[in-house]
């Protein structure tokens, strides 16, 4: 993976580029490593172009400038692919001439990749798509710092699944309280 890391960034608005990868399906990862030779920073670029916009409003006409948040976000101007030979090729929005241009470089990875992240799980089916996971009684245990919930698992197919089952949750978030995972279920043949 690759991102717009801004920690050594106080004012939150430039970025460096970073990368990592993981060969067990994101349980680890490699150490992060700089891409871009130097980092982006929003006061190197000059001048700044504006956006302009029309408003009207009955016979007074406006007109609005502003800077577009891409010069402080990158914008969605940046990319991971991966070449037949195993490369990846990250691409980035990268300002060290004093504008905004496209950067990338090739990264080449040691190790193997495993089924499911790791052999211990490379023997599994992800049914995934063949069951529903329900969360009732979610709760924040604010003692402990942690979730808790009561899971059903309800099977939308045809298919019989066979004990043991296993959950893997592969993400977490939360938006006030909600709490969302993303997960993969799988059982063995």
């Amino acid at each position: 993976m690759s991102w717009y890391d801004r920690r050594d960034h106080p004012d939150n608005l430039g970025w460096t580029v970073r990368f990592r990868a993981s060969f067990d399906g994101g349980e680890t990862f490699t150490p992060s490593v700089r891409l871009s030779q130097a980092p982006y920073e929003p006061a190197q670029t000059d001048p700044i172009p504006l956006m302009s916009g029309h408003e009207s409003r009955q016979r007074n006409a406006q007109t609005r400038l502003g800077v577009h948040s891409f010069h402080f976000s990158g914008g969605h101007t940046a990319g991971l692919p991966a070449a037949a030979d195993g490369v990846f090729h990250a691409l980035w929005v990268g300002n060290s001439t004093g504008v905004p241009q496209l950067w990338t470089t090739p990264i080449t990875v040691v190790g193997a990749a495993q089924k499911n992240g790791s052999g211990v799980l490379a023997g599994l089916i992800d049914v995934s798509g063949k069951v529903e996971l329900i969360f009732t009684n979610a709760r924040l245990m604010r003692s402990t710092k942690m979730v808790e919930a009561d899971l059903q698992l309800e099977n939308l197919s045809e298919d019989t699944f066979h004990a043991p089952l296993m959950l893997r949750v592969l993400d977490l978030t939360s938006d006030l309280d909600a709490a969302k995972a993303r997960s993969s279920i799988s059982h063995r043949c």
